[in-house]
């Protein structure tokens, strides 16, 4: 395999004759009655059943993206070297890759949305920057130094949550359960809630989020011409005009664009599957992300999924990450 499949490409597009005649040659040698494309739909099926497998990866390897993977291929991207070693592991006991095989080079399969870890570890030490600057040090007003306080609190809570960025960036704190550190989100209104999920808000994150409120109290105080009068802790900007703008959506690309990053708002949702994927089970990144069909819905009822598990393994696959992109507790004011 030369160039490997991206969605919608399959393993054998269009063989040679010759290489396809070995093709049938080996499955006949095989005394098994089947096809190639048979063999692509057994292979979709094997990577979504080891215990690192997931449709997102077994549609980026194989061509093929049923409904199930329609949505979630769109925000998981992987490197051939990955997508190589999930598929020795879905081969292991039905056959083996030579071990000398190798891509020619490591790129990206899959979603283009989503930044690799450098480009996030470099954008937070660009954002973070003006909070490292000791107060009598500053030579910026503080307007710069509170927009990075913003921005930092909602890049690390969008990344720790894997939240939409919508007109509410961040929660106010009271939603949180201090005991399981689960939050209801509802960042995608369907009608009957179809979306709400549990997200497990990491202890960092929490404590960022407690910073921030501090931070912004002590606005209110020493700088009430910058600060908005209620205290309901939404997150806001500030103009070069000094003119003060609740953080939404749009605000958030306009800041981020002018941060010099090419990503969409929601990149951190591409980022965290895609680092994600292969390391939790399937179940938690539906779970985690909101992704699944009617009838299908982690948090219903009778639905099998295990809370105590999910969070588990999202507090270890989570803080791992976060600490690898340097995400740790910064203070404000």
């Amino acid at each position: 395999m030369s160039t490997p499949p991206t969605p919608n490409y399959p393993v054998f597009p269009s063989l040679p004759v010759a290489v396809e005649g070995v093709a049938h040659r080996e499955i006949r040698k095989a005394g098994v009655a089947s096809s190639l494309r048979l063999v692509e739909r057994w292979l979709f099926q094997r990577l979504t059943e080891i215990p690192t497998g997931d449709a997102a990866l077994a549609a980026i390897i194989t061509g093929n993206v049923p409904l199930i993977a329609k949505t979630i291929i769109y925000y998981t991207s992987i490197c051939t070297s990955t997508a190589v070693s999930v598929l020795v592991e879905a081969l292991e006991g039905f056959d083996a890759l030579d071990p000398s095989f190798r891509m020619a080079s490591d790129y990206r399969l899959g979603s283009r949305y989503a930044p690799l870890i450098e480009e996030v570890i470099n954008l937070l030490i660009q954002v973070r920057q003006p909070l490292l600057i000791s107060r009598r040090r500053r030579k910026k007003p503080i307007s710069a130094m509170h927009n990075a306080m913003t921005i930092y609190t909602v890049l690390f809570y969008l990344i720790a949550t894997c939240a939409r960025p919508t007109s509410r960036m961040l929660p106010s704190l009271d939603a949180i359960d201090t005991l399981t550190g689960y939050q209801i989100l509802d960042d995608k209104p369907a009608s009957g809630n179809f979306k709400a999920r549990l997200v497990w808000v990491s202890e960092d994150c929490q404590e960022q989020l407690r910073h921030y409120q501090a931070h912004l109290a002590k606005m209110r105080e020493r700088y009430p011409s910058l600060a908005l009068p209620d205290e309901d802790g939404s997150p806001y900007l500030i103009s070069d005009g000094e003119s003060l703008e609740l953080l939404d959506r749009r605000l958030f690309s306009r800041a981020m664009t002018a941060e010099g990053w090419v990503y969409p708002a929601n990149f951190a949702r591409h980022f965290v599957r895609s680092e994600l994927v292969g390391k939790v089970s399937s179940e938690t990144l539906h779970a985690f992300f909101g992704h699944w069909h009617q009838g299908t819905e982690p948090w219903s009822e009778y639905a099998g999924l295990d809370p105590l598990a999910y969070r588990a393994e999202l507090r270890t696959a989570i803080t791992l990450l976060c600490a690898k992109c340097g995400l740790e507790p910064q203070r404000g004011l």
